[in-house]
């Protein structure tokens, strides 16, 4: 069944990869992509080079970030081989620049159409698809932001493009002046002065403290952008992402601003992980360590292979052998991982796998202790009547006190229940809705009504209990007697035993 499934799937395959290149050449470029796309899929990804031709449908069809995603995806590939992710990271660099360049001339149109903001988002959405490297775009996007009066929006852009790689001395020197231009559009409030004049001095703690009044009053988003960056200054992580988070959502619609909270959260958190995941291999608690890797590794979209790496390995030292082995898999397996990396990692795993201790099941059989005495031996073949041991509780006595403990049990709860029935319960209600004429209640209180009836409902329990318990207790003690009877005296004797699962009722022939 499986070679026909396989050879099934083999064969829908070749379909949709002639189909692929008839749309191909039909110039149905993204039908084309997907069909590869789908011949991918189901051959279970073993043959790349259909990732490559569904990337150059998706390059041929202009659709870039369709193919730039194609492009990375071949690029990171482990199955595929160099040539082949070499050609990848070419082809992905020459998209990356034909979707910013198609991004930028509708940034420009919609810029000619005096729509600021929205002219800027798509600058910032040609910025990133430049892979974060055109810096001429990201200053666009921060002059149209100041057009629009976003003051955190169009500060961040210009701060971006002062620190990118790219960016020349023209660049940054427009960058740099625009940024203190719009720090000084922040001042006004008191709280707002002093805090950027504490940032400015290197108190970094009390700068985000008074950055936080000024936001607090104003709702200028800059000021806590501000405070968050002063806590990271000063250290303080916790508070930083508290307020990063704070950020984040105080205007989701920011591209630049919602982008920039969100990674420096992830960085936060893997920052804080990894001290702990130090901290606790320093202690000796490799297991933690290894669990704290393992969340930075999570935290990283799993694209941080070298803490996959820390959490095998700290796996491996706390014993964990069967743990550390999925994990070394798992890192032969990632794409994101080198040759050497993913090599070094298999070769561990097989290592490991020889040392993991396999469960070993022992059946042991008991043997009679050897007799040392003949006569012992063969005592064992005998059958002997032992007596019975005497009850802790005399059968006479037991009788007496099922009857008269169940009996007086019946008493006690049909008393119980007979004092609930005078209509306590309905009465309640009428007195809680008694009122004299100017409307004040003379009746019970609600809490005092509500606690008379929780009283009402415990007692109600326990005359139930009461007065089943008395009742088989009554005919234990009934059962007890007729045992003890003349007729069965001689030959039987009744008891009535407590032990730690309740009563036990019986009798010895």
């Amino acid at each position: 069944m499986p070679d026909a499934s396989a050879a099934e799937l083999e064969k829908e395959a070749n379909t949709a990869v002639d189909q692929a290149f008839k749309d191909f050449e039909a110039k149905k470029y993204r039908e084309a992509a997907q069909g590869f796309l789908r011949a991918y899929d189901l051959t279970g990804a073993k043959f790349p080079k259909q990732l490559r031709n569904a990337g150059k449908a998706y390059t041929a069809g202009g659709l870039f970030e369709d193919a730039a995603r194609v492009w990375e995806r071949l690029a990171n590939l482990a199955r595929a081989d160099d040539a082949m992710r070499k050609e990848a990271k070419e082809q992905l660099q020459t998209v990356r620049g034909q979707w910013a360049e198609q991004l930028k001339s509708q940034g420009d149109a919609v810029h000619k159409g005096k729509q600021s903001r929205a002219a800027a988002d798509t600058y910032v959405r040609a910025w990133w698809a430049s892979g974060r490297g055109r810096s001429d775009v990201l200053l666009l996007a921060a002059k149209d932001y100041e057009t629009a009066k976003l003051l955190d929006d169009a500060h961040l852009a210009y701060m971006l493009v002062e620190k990118m790689p790219a960016s020349d001395a023209t660049q940054i020197k427009l960058a740099s002046t625009g940024a203190k231009q719009l720090l000084d559009q922040a001042k006004g409030h008191p709280a707002a002065n002093l805090g950027l004049e504490l940032r400015a001095a290197g108190q970094f703690t009390e700068a985000a403290n008074q950055l936080l009044m000024a936001f607090d009053a104003k709702r200028e988003r800059l000021h806590l952008r501000l405070a968050a960056q002063c806590y990271e200054s000063a250290e303080k992580f916790d508070d930083a992402l508290a307020t990063w988070s704070r950020y984040e959502l105080h205007d989701p619609s920011s591209l630049l601003g919602t982008d920039q909270a969100r990674a420096r959260q992830t960085a936060l958190r893997r920052h804080k992980l990894k001290n702990e995941a130090k901290a606790a291999a320093v202690a000796g608690r490799h297991q933690v360590a290894g669990q704290a890797w393992l969340a930075m590794y999570d935290v990283s979209q799993e694209h941080d292979v070298v803490a996959l790496r820390e959490a095998a390995q700290a796996f491996e030292q706390a014993g964990h052998g069967e743990r550390a082995k999925v994990l070394w898999q798992r890192l032969a397996d990632s794409p994101y991982a080198s040759d050497a990396e993913r090599s070094a990692a298999a070769e561990r795993k097989v290592e490991v796998d020889k040392n993991v201790a396999k469960p070993v099941v022992v059946v042991t059989v008991d043997k009679p202790p050897p007799a040392t005495d003949p006569v012992d031996s063969m005592e064992k073949t005998v059958l002997k009547i032992q007596p019975l041991a005497p009850q802790s509780i005399d059968s006479g006595c037991s009788a007496c006190w099922a009857l008269a403990g169940g009996g007086g049990a019946v008493v006690l709860g049909s008393a119980t229940l007979v004092f609930l029935a005078r209509g306590d319960q309905s009465k309640l209600l009428i007195l809680v809705q008694e009122v004299d004429s100017a409307g004040r209640i003379t009746g019970v209180y609600h809490q005092e009504a509500v606690a008379r009836q929780d009283t009402n409902l415990a007692l109600n329990s326990l005359g139930m209990a009461g007065l089943i318990g008395g009742a088989a207790a009554v005919a234990a003690g009934a059962l007890i007697k007729w045992v003890q009877g003349p007729q069965q005296r001689a030959d039987a004797l009744p008891f009535l035993l407590w032990t730690t699962e309740g009563f036990t009722l019986g009798a010895r022939f």
